[in-house]
Protein backbone atom coordinates (compact mmCIF):
# COMPACT_ATOMS: atom_id res chain seq x y z
CA UNK A 1 0.00 0.00 0.00
CA UNK A 2 2.77 2.42 0.68
CA UNK A 3 4.59 1.93 -2.52
CA UNK A 4 1.17 2.69 -4.37
CA UNK A 5 1.04 5.61 -2.71
CA UNK A 6 4.55 6.81 -3.40
CA UNK A 7 4.01 5.99 -6.67
CA UNK A 8 0.77 8.00 -7.31
CA UNK A 9 2.75 10.39 -5.75
CA UNK A 10 5.52 10.29 -7.89
CA UNK A 11 2.82 10.68 -11.19
CA UNK A 12 1.51 13.18 -9.77
CA UNK A 13 4.98 15.26 -8.89
CA UNK A 14 6.24 14.66 -13.07
CA UNK A 15 2.70 14.89 -14.65
CA UNK A 16 2.68 17.83 -17.14
CA UNK A 17 1.13 21.33 -16.12
CA UNK A 18 -1.77 22.23 -16.79
CA UNK A 19 -2.27 23.94 -20.69
CA UNK A 20 -3.49 27.26 -21.52
CA UNK A 21 -6.72 27.08 -23.40
CA UNK A 22 -5.70 26.65 -26.99
CA UNK A 23 -8.37 28.65 -29.77
CA UNK A 24 -10.71 25.77 -31.67
CA UNK A 25 -9.52 25.97 -35.24
CA UNK A 26 -13.27 24.88 -37.48
CA UNK A 27 -15.33 26.85 -34.51
CA UNK A 28 -16.54 30.45 -35.03
CA UNK A 29 -18.81 32.84 -33.63
CA UNK A 30 -20.71 35.23 -35.52
CA UNK A 31 -22.00 39.27 -34.77
CA UNK A 32 -24.45 40.74 -37.31
CA UNK A 33 -24.60 44.46 -37.19
CA UNK A 34 -27.09 45.79 -38.64
CA UNK A 35 -27.37 49.47 -39.67
CA UNK A 36 -24.60 52.74 -39.42
CA UNK A 37 -22.05 52.98 -36.59
CA UNK A 38 -23.66 56.06 -35.26
CA UNK A 39 -24.46 55.70 -31.88
CA UNK A 40 -22.20 55.43 -28.24
CA UNK A 41 -24.41 52.88 -27.12
CA UNK A 42 -24.59 50.59 -30.56
CA UNK A 43 -20.94 50.92 -30.74
CA UNK A 44 -20.05 49.99 -26.55
CA UNK A 45 -22.11 47.05 -27.26
CA UNK A 46 -20.78 45.95 -30.75
CA UNK A 47 -17.38 46.36 -28.69
CA UNK A 48 -18.81 44.57 -25.23
CA UNK A 49 -19.72 41.66 -27.54
CA UNK A 50 -16.62 41.48 -29.32
CA UNK A 51 -14.25 41.15 -26.30
CA UNK A 52 -17.20 38.73 -24.37
CA UNK A 53 -16.79 36.28 -27.87
CA UNK A 54 -13.53 36.60 -28.22
CA UNK A 55 -13.04 34.88 -24.67
CA UNK A 56 -14.73 31.91 -25.86
CA UNK A 57 -11.25 31.27 -28.08
CA UNK A 58 -13.06 29.70 -31.27
CA UNK A 59 -11.47 29.75 -34.57
CA UNK A 60 -12.38 32.85 -36.39
CA UNK A 61 -15.14 35.82 -35.36
CA UNK A 62 -17.42 36.41 -38.19
CA UNK A 63 -18.68 40.34 -38.30
CA UNK A 64 -21.05 40.96 -41.14
CA UNK A 65 -21.97 44.40 -41.82
CA UNK A 66 -24.46 46.54 -44.00
CA UNK A 67 -24.15 50.22 -42.70
CA UNK A 68 -23.91 53.16 -44.67
CA UNK A 69 -22.10 55.51 -42.30
CA UNK A 70 -19.87 55.55 -39.65
CA UNK A 71 -18.97 58.17 -36.71
CA UNK A 72 -15.60 59.22 -37.06
CA UNK A 73 -14.61 59.06 -33.66
CA UNK A 74 -16.73 55.61 -33.32
CA UNK A 75 -14.74 53.81 -36.09
CA UNK A 76 -11.46 54.88 -35.24
CA UNK A 77 -12.20 53.09 -31.64
CA UNK A 78 -13.87 49.72 -33.33
CA UNK A 79 -10.26 49.51 -36.06
CA UNK A 80 -8.59 49.89 -32.79
CA UNK A 81 -10.96 46.67 -31.46
CA UNK A 82 -9.50 44.85 -33.77
CA UNK A 83 -5.71 45.28 -32.79
CA UNK A 84 -6.49 44.08 -29.21
CA UNK A 85 -8.64 41.33 -30.23
CA UNK A 86 -6.61 37.54 -30.03
CA UNK A 87 -9.09 35.97 -32.35
CA UNK A 88 -8.67 36.50 -36.28
CA UNK A 89 -11.98 38.67 -37.45
CA UNK A 90 -13.56 37.53 -40.77
CA UNK A 91 -15.77 40.68 -42.10
CA UNK A 92 -18.51 40.45 -45.05
CA UNK A 93 -19.81 43.33 -46.57
CA UNK A 94 -23.51 43.14 -47.94
CA UNK A 95 -27.12 44.90 -47.75
CA UNK A 96 -29.39 43.32 -50.35
CA UNK A 97 -31.61 45.95 -49.45
CA UNK A 98 -30.12 49.37 -51.03
CA UNK A 99 -26.99 47.08 -52.14
CA UNK A 100 -24.70 49.82 -50.05
CA UNK A 101 -22.21 49.81 -47.53
CA UNK A 102 -20.02 52.77 -46.58
CA UNK A 103 -16.40 53.68 -46.85
CA UNK A 104 -16.08 53.15 -43.04
CA UNK A 105 -17.25 49.69 -43.19
CA UNK A 106 -14.89 48.95 -45.73
CA UNK A 107 -11.90 50.37 -44.22
CA UNK A 108 -13.22 48.06 -40.80
CA UNK A 109 -13.06 45.22 -43.00
CA UNK A 110 -9.68 45.91 -44.25
CA UNK A 111 -8.80 46.19 -40.76
CA UNK A 112 -9.72 42.65 -39.83
CA UNK A 113 -7.29 39.53 -40.79
CA UNK A 114 -9.84 38.59 -43.65
CA UNK A 115 -12.39 40.56 -45.43
CA UNK A 116 -14.95 39.70 -48.37
CA UNK A 117 -17.78 42.03 -50.19
CA UNK A 118 -20.83 41.05 -51.99
CA UNK A 119 -20.32 41.72 -55.97
CA UNK A 120 -24.18 42.96 -55.71
CA UNK A 121 -22.93 46.15 -53.24
CA UNK A 122 -21.06 49.79 -53.78
CA UNK A 123 -19.14 51.71 -51.54
CA UNK A 124 -20.98 54.90 -51.54
CA UNK A 125 -20.61 58.05 -49.45
CA UNK A 126 -22.29 61.59 -49.36
CA UNK A 127 -21.53 64.26 -48.12
CA UNK A 128 -24.47 63.82 -45.87
CA UNK A 129 -22.86 60.71 -44.33
CA UNK A 130 -20.52 63.34 -42.07
CA UNK A 131 -21.71 62.35 -38.47
CA UNK A 132 -19.90 65.18 -36.69
CA UNK A 133 -23.01 66.60 -35.42
CA UNK A 134 -23.78 63.66 -33.20
CA UNK A 135 -20.85 64.36 -31.42
CA UNK A 136 -20.79 67.91 -29.81
CA UNK A 137 -18.67 67.40 -27.30
CA UNK A 138 -15.40 67.15 -30.03
CA UNK A 139 -14.80 70.81 -30.78
CA UNK A 140 -12.01 69.63 -33.57
CA UNK A 141 -12.74 66.98 -35.28
CA UNK A 142 -9.54 67.08 -37.46
CA UNK A 143 -7.56 65.81 -34.44
CA UNK A 144 -10.21 63.10 -35.12
CA UNK A 145 -9.67 62.53 -38.66
CA UNK A 146 -5.50 62.55 -37.98
CA UNK A 147 -5.67 60.09 -35.36
CA UNK A 148 -8.17 58.11 -37.85
CA UNK A 149 -5.75 58.00 -40.78
CA UNK A 150 -2.75 56.99 -38.14
CA UNK A 151 -4.71 54.04 -36.95
CA UNK A 152 -5.14 53.00 -40.81
CA UNK A 153 -1.44 53.23 -42.08
CA UNK A 154 -0.70 49.64 -40.35
CA UNK A 155 -3.66 48.03 -41.94
CA UNK A 156 -2.50 49.15 -45.10
CA UNK A 157 1.02 48.35 -44.80
CA UNK A 158 0.07 44.84 -43.64
CA UNK A 159 -2.25 44.55 -46.94
CA UNK A 160 0.46 46.29 -48.79
CA UNK A 161 -0.72 49.17 -50.74
CA UNK A 162 -0.11 52.57 -50.15
CA UNK A 163 -1.76 54.19 -46.92
CA UNK A 164 -3.08 56.92 -49.40
CA UNK A 165 -5.72 53.97 -50.54
CA UNK A 166 -7.42 53.38 -47.11
CA UNK A 167 -6.91 57.09 -45.77
CA UNK A 168 -9.19 57.98 -48.85
CA UNK A 169 -12.05 56.04 -47.22
CA UNK A 170 -11.98 57.50 -43.39
CA UNK A 171 -10.11 60.69 -43.88
CA UNK A 172 -9.94 61.71 -47.53
CA UNK A 173 -7.26 64.52 -48.34
CA UNK A 174 -7.55 64.66 -52.04
CA UNK A 175 -9.34 63.64 -54.61
CA UNK A 176 -8.62 60.35 -55.91
CA UNK A 177 -9.06 58.50 -59.15
CA UNK A 178 -8.75 54.96 -60.12
CA UNK A 179 -6.76 53.72 -63.00
CA UNK A 180 -5.23 50.23 -64.49
CA UNK A 181 -1.73 49.59 -65.36
CA UNK A 182 -0.87 47.69 -68.71
CA UNK A 183 -0.90 44.59 -66.63
CA UNK A 184 -4.38 44.78 -65.42
CA UNK A 185 -3.76 45.97 -62.05
CA UNK A 186 -5.81 48.89 -60.43
CA UNK A 187 -4.29 51.81 -58.16
CA UNK A 188 -5.43 54.63 -56.73
CA UNK A 189 -3.58 58.06 -57.85
CA UNK A 190 -4.63 61.58 -56.85
CA UNK A 191 -7.14 63.05 -59.73
CA UNK A 192 -4.38 65.90 -60.83
CA UNK A 193 -2.13 63.65 -61.41
CA UNK A 194 -0.57 63.69 -65.18
CA UNK A 195 -0.58 59.92 -66.41
CA UNK A 196 -2.17 60.26 -69.38
CA UNK A 197 -4.90 57.43 -67.97
CA UNK A 198 -8.23 57.78 -68.13
CA UNK A 199 -9.82 58.52 -64.66
CA UNK A 200 -12.71 56.72 -63.14
CA UNK A 201 -13.69 59.24 -60.15
CA UNK A 202 -13.66 57.53 -57.17
CA UNK A 203 -13.51 60.15 -54.40
CA UNK A 204 -14.60 63.87 -55.05
CA UNK A 205 -15.27 66.89 -53.21
CA UNK A 206 -17.31 69.80 -53.78
CA UNK A 207 -19.06 72.06 -52.14
CA UNK A 208 -21.33 70.10 -49.98
CA UNK A 209 -18.38 67.52 -49.36
CA UNK A 210 -16.94 64.31 -50.13
CA UNK A 211 -18.49 62.04 -52.23
CA UNK A 212 -17.01 58.11 -52.60
CA UNK A 213 -18.27 55.82 -55.04
CA UNK A 214 -16.68 52.84 -56.09
CA UNK A 215 -17.89 49.03 -57.20
CA UNK A 216 -17.34 45.98 -55.10
CA UNK A 217 -15.83 44.08 -58.29
CA UNK A 218 -13.19 46.78 -57.83
CA UNK A 219 -12.87 47.18 -54.41
CA UNK A 220 -12.04 43.29 -54.60
CA UNK A 221 -9.25 44.18 -56.79
CA UNK A 222 -8.03 47.41 -55.76
CA UNK A 223 -7.91 46.29 -51.83
CA UNK A 224 -6.87 42.42 -52.47
CA UNK A 225 -10.34 41.24 -50.54
CA UNK A 226 -12.42 38.08 -51.19
CA UNK A 227 -15.46 38.33 -53.35
CA UNK A 228 -18.28 36.42 -52.58
CA UNK A 229 -22.10 36.70 -52.57
CA UNK A 230 -22.92 35.15 -49.82
CA UNK A 231 -21.12 33.69 -46.37
CA UNK A 232 -21.02 30.36 -47.14
CA UNK A 233 -18.12 30.47 -49.86
CA UNK A 234 -16.49 32.92 -47.57
CA UNK A 235 -16.23 30.32 -44.22
CA UNK A 236 -15.53 27.43 -46.34
CA UNK A 237 -12.39 29.43 -47.62
CA UNK A 238 -11.43 29.99 -44.28
CA UNK A 239 -11.88 26.02 -43.46
CA UNK A 240 -14.88 27.25 -41.48
CA UNK A 241 -18.49 25.21 -41.50
CA UNK A 242 -21.43 24.17 -39.77
CA UNK A 243 -23.49 26.53 -37.50
CA UNK A 244 -21.25 29.60 -35.54
CA UNK A 245 -21.38 28.00 -31.42
CA UNK A 246 -23.14 31.90 -30.97
CA UNK A 247 -24.79 34.54 -33.02
CA UNK A 248 -25.43 38.22 -31.66
CA UNK A 249 -27.14 40.64 -33.97
CA UNK A 250 -26.71 43.96 -33.38
CA UNK A 251 -29.41 46.74 -34.08
CA UNK A 252 -28.17 49.98 -34.64
CA UNK A 253 -31.37 52.25 -32.84
CA UNK A 254 -30.26 55.78 -32.97
CA UNK A 255 -32.42 56.19 -36.51
CA UNK A 256 -35.45 54.48 -34.71
CA UNK A 257 -35.06 56.16 -31.75
CA UNK A 258 -35.15 59.23 -33.67
CA UNK A 259 -38.23 59.07 -35.46
CA UNK A 260 -39.71 57.32 -32.12
CA UNK A 261 -39.20 60.67 -30.09
CA UNK A 262 -40.46 62.92 -32.43
CA UNK A 263 -44.03 60.82 -33.21
CA UNK A 264 -44.27 60.86 -29.36
CA UNK A 265 -44.12 64.76 -29.37
CA UNK A 266 -46.82 65.21 -31.92
CA UNK A 267 -48.65 62.60 -29.34
CA UNK A 268 -48.25 64.95 -26.68
CA UNK A 269 -49.23 67.82 -28.44
CA UNK A 270 -52.37 66.01 -29.58
CA UNK A 271 -53.12 64.70 -26.28
CA UNK A 272 -52.96 67.61 -24.79
CA UNK A 273 -55.46 69.51 -26.72
CA UNK A 274 -57.79 66.53 -26.21
CA UNK A 275 -57.15 67.20 -22.33
CA UNK A 276 -58.32 70.42 -22.97
CA UNK A 277 -60.93 70.08 -24.92
CA UNK A 278 -62.15 67.50 -22.20
CA UNK A 279 -62.05 69.75 -19.49
CA UNK A 280 -64.28 72.51 -21.50
CA UNK A 281 -67.71 70.87 -19.46
CA UNK A 282 -70.45 73.30 -21.40
CA UNK A 283 -71.22 70.70 -23.94
CA UNK A 284 -72.64 68.60 -20.72
CA UNK A 285 -75.63 71.14 -19.99
CA UNK A 286 -78.92 69.39 -20.53
CA UNK A 287 -80.76 72.26 -21.37
CA UNK A 288 -80.99 75.32 -19.32
CA UNK A 289 -79.99 72.77 -16.53
CA UNK A 290 -76.74 73.87 -14.22
CA UNK A 291 -73.90 71.13 -14.24
CA UNK A 292 -73.83 68.71 -11.64
CA UNK A 293 -70.63 67.76 -10.17
CA UNK A 294 -70.55 64.27 -11.98
CA UNK A 295 -70.02 66.05 -15.09
CA UNK A 296 -66.88 68.11 -13.66
CA UNK A 297 -66.05 64.35 -12.58
CA UNK A 298 -66.40 62.78 -15.73
CA UNK A 299 -64.50 65.83 -17.46
CA UNK A 300 -61.57 65.47 -15.05
CA UNK A 301 -61.26 61.52 -15.34
CA UNK A 302 -61.82 61.98 -19.51
CA UNK A 303 -59.03 64.98 -18.99
CA UNK A 304 -56.63 62.40 -16.66
CA UNK A 305 -56.41 59.42 -18.82
CA UNK A 306 -55.33 62.03 -21.43
CA UNK A 307 -52.53 63.67 -19.12
CA UNK A 308 -51.27 60.18 -18.41
CA UNK A 309 -50.18 59.31 -21.74
CA UNK A 310 -48.67 62.66 -22.29
CA UNK A 311 -46.74 61.43 -18.92
CA UNK A 312 -46.44 58.19 -20.00
CA UNK A 313 -44.96 59.63 -23.68
CA UNK A 314 -42.76 61.94 -22.10
CA UNK A 315 -41.02 59.15 -19.59
CA UNK A 316 -40.47 57.26 -22.80
CA UNK A 317 -38.72 60.26 -24.32
CA UNK A 318 -36.43 60.35 -21.49
CA UNK A 319 -35.26 56.70 -21.77
CA UNK A 320 -34.82 56.43 -25.51
CA UNK A 321 -32.29 60.60 -24.96
CA UNK A 322 -30.75 58.65 -22.18
CA UNK A 323 -30.14 55.90 -24.21
CA UNK A 324 -29.05 57.56 -27.42
CA UNK A 325 -28.14 61.32 -26.63
CA UNK A 326 -27.61 61.53 -29.99
CA UNK A 327 -31.50 62.22 -30.67
CA UNK A 328 -30.74 65.72 -29.35
CA UNK A 329 -28.61 66.65 -31.86
CA UNK A 330 -30.84 65.30 -34.72
CA UNK A 331 -33.69 67.00 -36.27
CA UNK A 332 -35.90 68.22 -33.84
CA UNK A 333 -39.46 68.05 -33.59
CA UNK A 334 -42.05 69.98 -35.90
CA UNK A 335 -42.06 73.92 -35.13
CA UNK A 336 -39.42 73.49 -32.24
CA UNK A 337 -36.64 75.05 -34.21
CA UNK A 338 -38.49 78.77 -35.10
CA UNK A 339 -36.25 81.30 -34.45
CA UNK A 340 -35.67 82.80 -30.73
CA UNK A 341 -36.72 86.61 -32.26
CA UNK A 342 -38.17 87.58 -35.45
CA UNK A 343 -35.64 87.14 -38.09
CA UNK A 344 -33.17 85.55 -35.23
CA UNK A 345 -31.23 82.32 -35.48
CA UNK A 346 -32.82 79.04 -34.45
CA UNK A 347 -32.61 77.99 -30.91
CA UNK A 348 -29.47 74.69 -31.04
CA UNK A 349 -31.30 71.72 -31.73
CA UNK A 350 -30.68 70.05 -27.62
CA UNK A 351 -32.58 73.22 -26.53
CA UNK A 352 -35.30 72.71 -29.10
CA UNK A 353 -35.81 68.99 -28.07
CA UNK A 354 -35.76 69.87 -24.13
CA UNK A 355 -37.86 73.32 -25.04
CA UNK A 356 -40.80 70.92 -26.54
CA UNK A 357 -40.78 68.74 -23.37
CA UNK A 358 -40.75 71.58 -21.13
CA UNK A 359 -43.36 73.16 -23.01
CA UNK A 360 -45.30 70.09 -22.85
CA UNK A 361 -45.04 69.89 -18.94
CA UNK A 362 -46.00 73.08 -18.48
CA UNK A 363 -49.26 72.18 -20.14
CA UNK A 364 -49.78 68.83 -18.32
CA UNK A 365 -48.76 71.27 -14.55
CA UNK A 366 -51.56 73.58 -15.78
CA UNK A 367 -54.32 71.03 -16.67
CA UNK A 368 -53.41 69.26 -13.57
CA UNK A 369 -54.46 72.05 -11.50
CA UNK A 370 -57.95 72.43 -13.35
CA UNK A 371 -58.38 68.62 -12.97
CA UNK A 372 -57.86 69.14 -9.21
CA UNK A 373 -60.55 71.75 -9.28
CA UNK A 374 -62.75 69.74 -10.83
CA UNK A 375 -62.69 66.64 -8.94
CA UNK A 376 -63.24 68.92 -5.96
CA UNK A 377 -66.98 70.01 -6.44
Amino acid sequence: MKSAILVSGALLCFSPPAQAAQPAPHRYARIVLTGDLDSRRTTDLFLDTLRRLDSLLPGVILIELNGNRARDDLLFEAIGAVRRTQTPLAVSLDDPADRTVGPGQLAFALSAAHASISPRVRIERDPGDVLESLNPDIEDWSIVRLDLRHAVEPVAERRGFPASWIESLVAPRAAMRLVEDGEGRLRLEEADADTGATPAPVITRDERGWTCSLDARDAARLYGIALNRTTRPFLRSLGLRGRPIETVTIDSGLIGAHERCRLLVRQIRVAIGLADAALDVRHARRGGASLLPRDYHAAADKAGGYIAECRSAIAEIDRLTTAYPEVLSMEPPPDAETPTEIGGPTRPRPEAWRDAVRDAERRLASLDRRVAGYRRR
